[in-house]
């Protein structure tokens, strides 16, 4: 083309070129794509190597070299001054930034003058900002391939630090009002970017929309947590905490700090990884020698893992752990995961990209393959076999001094040990070993290991809609879903099974599942020409010695499949001490055998453990009732211990199993009880649902009472209903009376918090009747105190406070626990009968006795209810805060929800904006997971901090809640407050006849019961 006209290029979006007023056609794609690298990266020289991967995109044929010269040689006669344009420069071509006009080139210059401006002439940087950013859209918009989307994302990473200094500047110059509509814009466009998102809660605070501001820390802390598993960042948090603190300042820009330039090539560590190790060893073939194997397809749902890789190669950690080591159980995909890593970053390794499979070396047992691995590795160095030694240790050396600085990558197949791996790792520091093993190969060091699990229902699918024909996939989508879910996660029977389908093109996808569901066949039908789950597993099992290959074979026989099995249970199954079965759980699980969740409970896969049933012999009948006897007093000594760190000062019971010798671990702590509950909670619950007929009743029934300390603390009422129930059957079965006496108290706690009020009267009346029998004056007194809590919830406050108070008489000195249940009741009752002073004296009473987190937080909230109640509203807060504190210890998330409904009304009426927004939104979050006994009681709070901050409509309509919930569970004190609430709001909006019939049926529903609003109201 004639020289004279300077072209110019829009790279940023869809690709164009301009010369002289007239578009240019550069040729096709490859020429494209080839020309936009040269234009990002314009007087750098760009390897050959990178041309070639960024215009096929990783499927670049043998003549790639050849061809990438004849679309340089065709791009220098289309362009202006083509030759001078684009120079040949060692390795590759560089493009002359001079000689061209290009859109990304005039992106950095803006960037780079509002960055000079932004302290002399802060207007003019914020407009040359919003200038640069005006120009901004991914490259080739999208279209270009992983080479091209890469330096994208470099580039829109200088496009959101810019986003965020412009915003930053708006806020300093402009009122924040004006900048609100930009940041809504910017938050939607990159929702994850938590500098912008911080701006946008600042501008709105500073607007003067401080709920938003709050709603909108709140919507980007969901969305981190979803989408990232992260919490919001240390700079998020502190911009919350300043709009709940009211700090105007904190939220106002502090002025404009300067920021030193960053020139593109500083932000590509990838790209100059590439060119130093082009430069330094060129060869003929770019990619060097390459013995691959072809990649086996699609490669789905393992975006975690792929990431990690990457970031090792980006020096996004530790820059010397440069040997990956993928391992999982045989069949999860180990061996196609690597390959798919090894062509996606072909490139980057300009000396070569080797494999070796070193099982397949191996040619009886005992052998690593090592020998003869290393004189496949030789051969594809070009090595003739004059110059491969003969000596292993000759063979180790040299293989080190050929790879010590090459820019290499070698993947390790089917490695059995640390040992195998060490001699071929490689050496140069640009240089990356990726392995793939059964277990983690921790021995290797330096290494860094990544599981590979299975693959998730949704990424199974997906897999299932590539592998087979989508419309036969559409057609049958519910049977689909179901085969997905059938091959438990494992690309292996995901890709036996598409095989199967492809050549039964018209069976079913219903049918497969039906075969698949039944017991056992899924290892039959999971079997295509020799290749099948079961080959996997034998090679998975058949190096484990006796004693761990029994401990397979019984874990396999758990009784309670699909329950995690933490490791002191497993120990009292498998009949080891505590520290062999630690050990030897510990390899099972480092050889992916079995799975451990959270380092304290395992499982195993189900697929595995069909196949272990089938290889190994069953328990007899005498031993699967020893284990399972011993299992039982394991987890009845650990709940025992652990209730009675959680409750101390309970009742012992003359029937209490003989429990010493079970081996425990150390529960001393109220945290340590908690964790003990918390991870053997699924295998207590499924154990006592299965309990009935056992030949343990005792043990059963005390397991029950003791689980219900956990299962009440932490607000598990469904569960604790389910459990009373077979609790009570058991112990009436056992003929215990004390035992079903206990039993049944508990049921009627846990029938009462559910709202089945009558229920658990009629539960009480029966404990009553079995204490009376047994002439049990303490087990009476004690249902007489909780028979005294529920009459006062039902109304009946005056009987409730009497039977409360004749408990008390009845109940010994050292009883404190029941005593300072009964005391908190009591304090309860007094509350609503309007008698502050003896239900402050009630609560301190119960505090001094039982000061155990779930009694001290019932206590401070009935003393925080006195101080609101008299008006002293700096003392509620504090004893709210300290009655947060302790239920925080428990998983009470209804008390909770309730301390923050307290603090939501204090806080309104101390006019702590902030305070009771954030507090009612705290309360709210959690009302679903309230009992319905406490709704109304919440609903009324609720509305008592609307009323109070002025949103009278709000609170109105909340009271209307509050009485249909207090109506349905029979709680008329709560419904009288809620008529009360009905009566002030209806008149303060204006309709004093209808606010006159509340208050006079809110009167009337006080009198009936002895109530008073005092507690919420004030005095009339």
């Amino acid at each position: 083309m004639a020289d004279g006209a300077v072209a110019q290029f829009k790279i940023l979006g869809s690709f164009e070129a301009w010369a002289g007023g007239r578009r240019l056609h550069v040729g096709g794609k490859q020429s494209v794509r080839a020309l936009t690298v040269l234009l990002a990266e314009a007087d750098r020289v760009v390897p050959l190597s990178r041309l070639i991967a960024a215009t096929w995109d990783g499927e670049a044929p043998a003549t790639a070299g050849h061809q990438i010269r004849k679309i340089v040689a065709d791009l220098r006669r289309r362009l202006p001054d083509g030759a001078q344009l684009i120079v040949t420069d060692g390795p590759g071509y560089r493009l002359e930034a001079s000689r061209a006009d290009v859109d990304l080139a005039r992106f950095d210059a803006l960037l780079a003058a509002a960055q000079r401006a932004r302290i002399s002439s802060p207007r003019d940087a914020s407009r040359v900002y919003a200038e640069a950013l005006h120009l901004w859209s991914p490259l080739l918009a999208g279209e270009g391939g992983d080479v091209i989307e890469a330096l994208s994302q470099l580039v829109h990473s200088r496009w959101l630090r810019a986003a965020e200094d412009c915003m930053e500047l708006r806020l300093a110059l402009e009122p924040a009002a004006e900048v609100v509509s930009s940041l809504v814009d910017l938050a939607q466009r990159e929702p994850l970017v938590e500098g912008l998102r911080g701006q946008l809660i600042r501008a709105l605070y500073l607007a003067g929309r401080q709920a938003e501001a709050l709603r909108e820390y709140d919507s980007v802390r969901r969305l981190l947590a979803e989408e990232l598993g992260v919490d919001p960042s240390p700079g998020l948090r502190a911009i919350y905490a300043a709009v709940l603190a009211n700090d105007e300042a904190a939220m106002r820009p502090s002025g404009v700090a300067e920021r030193p330039e960053m020139p593109l090539e500083a932000t590509l560590p990838v790209t100059a990884l590439v060119d130093q190790a082009t430069q330094r060893h060129h060869l003929d073939d770019p990619f060097g020698p390459t013995t691959l194997p072809r990649r086996s397809g699609s490669v789905v749902g393992r975006e975690h893992e792929l990431a990690q890789v990457r970031a090792l190669m980006n020096n996004e950690v530790d820059s010397t752990a440069r040997i990956v080591v993928l391992h999982g159980l045989g069949g999860m995909g180990t061996s196609a995961l690597a390959i798919h890593i090894a062509h996606e970053m072909a490139e980057l390794f300009p000396d070569g990209q080797l494999y070796v499979d070193l099982r397949a070396h191996v040619t009886q047992p005992g052998e690593t393959g090592l020998d003869s691995a290393l004189e496949q590795l030789f051969h594809a160095l070009g090595q003739s076999p004059e110059e491969i030694p003969t000596s292993l240790r000759a063979k180790i050396d040299r293989w080190r001094m050929l790879t010590a600085r090459r820019s290499m990558l070698l993947v390790v197949d089917d490695v059995p040990n640390g040992a195998a791996l060490e001699p071929l790792i490689l050496s140069g520091p640009t240089s990356l070993t990726l392995a793939t093993a059964h277990s983690r190969l921790p021995e290797v060091s330096g290494s860094h290991g990544i599981r590979v699990g299975p693959l998730t229902p949704e990424a199974c699918l997906e897999l299932l809609r590539r592998s087979v024909n989508p419309q036969r996939i559409e057609r049958e989508s519910e049977a689909a879903v179901t085969l997905a879910h059938l091959t438990g996660g494992f690309p292996l029977a995901l890709q036996l099974i598409t095989t199967h389908l492809r050549r039964r093109e018209h069976e079913s996808l219903e049918t497969l599942c039906d075969r698949l569901a039944e017991e056992g066949s899924s290892l039959d039908d999971l079997s295509v020409g020799g290749r099948s789950l079961e080959n996997t597993f034998h090679l998975a099992i058949e190096e484990l010695d006796a004693e761990h290959l029994r401990a397979l074979s019984e874990f396999a026989r758990f009784p309670w499949v699909g329950i995690p099995v933490p490791r002191g249970a497993a120990a009292a199954w498998l009949d080891l001490p505590p520290g062999r079965a630690a050990a030897v759980l510990g390899d099972l699980e480092d050889s992916h055998l079995l799975d451990a969740r959270d380092g304290a409970a395992y499982d195993m896969h189900g697929h595995l453990r069909t196949f272990v049933r089938r290889q190994t012999e069953p328990l007899s009948d005498a031993v699967v009732a020893a284990r399972g006897s011993a299992l039982l007093r394991y987890l009845g000594a650990g709940a025992s211990r652990a209730a009675g760190v959680l409750a101390p000062g309970r009742r012992t019971l003359g029937s209490a199993p003989d429990l010493s010798g079970v081996p425990l671990s150390r529960v001393i702590t109220p945290a340590q009880a908690r964790r003990w509950f918390s991870d053997h909670h699924p295998l207590l619950r499924a154990v006592i649902l299965r309990a009935e007929g056992t030949e343990d009743p005792i043990v059963i029934a005390h397991l029950a009472r003791d689980y219900a300390v956990h299962l009440l603390e932490a607000g598990l009422v469904s569960t604790g209903q389910e459990v009373g129930e077979i609790a009570v059957r058991v112990a009436r079965a056992a003929r215990d009376r004390e035992l079903e006496r206990l039993s049944l108290s508990n049921l009627a706690l846990f029938q009462w918090r559910g709202g089945e009020l009558d229920a658990a009267i009629e539960a009480l009346r029966a404990a009553e009747k079995l204490a009376e029998a047994i002439k049990d004056r303490q087990g009476q007194a004690a249902v007489l105190a909780r028979l005294g809590a529920f009459r006062i919830d039902t109304g009946l406050l005056a009987e409730g406070c009497a039977d409360l108070e004749r408990a008390l008489e009845t109940l010994l000195a050292g009883q404190d626990r029941e005593r300072a249940s009964a005391l908190n009741s009591l304090s309860s009752g007094y509350l609503r009968r309007g008698d502050l002073h003896r239900a402050a004296s009630a609560a301190a009473e119960s505090l001094n006795l039982d000061d155990s987190a779930f009694n001290a937080g019932l206590s401070k909230l009935h003393l925080a209810s006195v101080a609101e109640a008299r008006g002293d509203l700096s003392e509620a807060r504090d004893l709210l805060d300290g009655a947060r504190a302790a239920y925080e210890l428990t998983a009470g998330s209804d008390r909770l929800a309730l301390v923050d409904a307290h603090v939501a009304w204090t806080a309104a009426r101390q006019q702590d904006g902030p305070g009771m927004v954030a507090a009612m939104a705290a309360a709210e979050s959690a009302i679903e997971a309230v009992p319905a006994v406490r709704r109304a009681q919440l609903e009324n709070l609720l509305a008592l901090a609307d009323a109070a901050g002025g949103n009278l409509t709000a609170a109105r309509a909340r009271h209307a809640r509050a009485l249909q919930h207090a109506t349905s569970g029979n709680q008329p004190f709560e419904a009288a407050m809620a008529l009360r609430g009905l009566a002030e709001a209806t008149a303060a909006l204006g309709d004093a006849d209808i606010g006159s019939d509340f208050a006079a049926r809110a009167n009337e529903e006080c009198q009936r019961i002895g109530g008073s609003p005092v507690w919420r109201f004030g005095p009339d």
